[in-house]
């Protein structure tokens, strides 16, 4: 051997600087369609998969307040 580790080879430098292939997925935000990988977060609200930020949008468009009525007479 020409006393070059495997370490210390370029093939080395390649590897450490390459990163890993993104693992497939078949399963995606109804909404965005961004993929959702094995241990994402999901939501499901009416009968669709949401991601985290289609999932808050959703909420912030269905956010509602107790009026002083509602409170006094019930909802």
């Amino acid at each position: 051997m020409n006393g070059i580790t495997w370490l210390e080879g370029p093939a080395y430098d390649t590897w450490k600087t390459t990163p890993p292939d993104e693992p497939e997925t078949k399963c995606k935000c109804s909404k965005c369609e961004e993929e959702l990988y094995e241990g994402d977060d999901y939501y499901e609200l009416d009968d669709e998969i949401l991601c985290e930020d289609c999932a808050e949008e959703w909420l912030s468009l269905h956010k509602n307040y107790v009026s002083e009525r509602m409170a006094r007479e019930g909802c």
